[in-house]
């Protein structure tokens, strides 16, 4: 992977450059010889995991502002919690992982990388009863699963006034209103819908909410219950 074309596309999306393309390119090899052993992502190829990760993942510094603590829900191979807390320092950045291999993973590119960034092998089911919970400025999650799933992953780690972020591909109108009753439930509100296309033509969006009011104690449900019966599901 080429820095100076990372360095171009961070330059781009309103990031700085030199030294975390260079980061960025290191990252790049350690997913791909990690990915021999451990299933962590289907795109190997440069140029697709320049657009398809790199660009994807750092679009919410170009659509919003983060600051404080941000949590990335089911981060799996660092994405988009790695890329935020190299390109975006003044993050604290937590990944969050139910799987020990890809916990490994995320471990091992912090040090190879010198991020500072901590790691949590856990569901977020179980950490959103822990002394984590409603402490996070910024909630992300991306490809992990159905927006009234994400709301019970992510909006009891969400701090009153904080934001969650769900990344999501296009026509997402559909699932936001699946959402909407779920999203109200657990204390939050739909803020606004980012939509953007990557270089390869790709439509993506982001689905930004608002976290207004405490979210009831007994949600999330115990592991496993909000991917199996969605709130607003019946």
């Amino acid at each position: 992977m080429n820095a100076a074309k990372i360095s171009e596309t961070l330059a781009a999306l309103g990031l700085p450059g030199a030294e975390q393309a260079e980061k960025i390119a290191k990252y790049f090899h350690l997913v791909v010889d990690w990915n021999r052993r451990i299933n962590l992502t289907a795109i190997t190829d440069p140029e697709q995991f320049l657009v398809r990760h790199v660009i994807d993942c750092l679009w919410l510094a170009r659509a919003e502002t983060p600051r404080g603590a941000l949590a990335d829900v089911g981060s799996g191979a660092g994405f988009p919690g790695l890329l935020l807390a190299l390109c975006l320092p003044h993050l604290q950045v937590t990944m969050i992982d139910a799987t020990e291999k890809r916990v490994g993973f995320l471990r091992h590119c912090c040090r190879q990388l010198h991020i500072d960034a901590t790691v949590i092998h856990d569901r977020a089911e179980t950490l959103g009863h822990s002394a984590a919970r409603e402490s996070f400025d910024w909630v992300v999650a991306r490809a992990l699963a159905p927006l009234p799933v994400l709301a019970e992953y992510c909006l009891p780690l969400t701090r009153v006034g904080g934001v969650f972020v769900a990344y999501k591909g296009p026509a997402v109108e559909q699932e936001v209103r699946q959402a909407t009753n779920a999203i109200a439930l657990l204390g939050g509100k739909v803020r606004e819908q980012h939509c953007y296309q990557l270089p390869d033509g790709s439509e993506r969006s982001l689905v930004v909410v608002e976290k207004q009011t405490t979210t009831l104690e007994k949600f999330p449900r115990r592991p496993g219950m909000p991917a199996r019966r969605p709130l607003g599901s019946g």
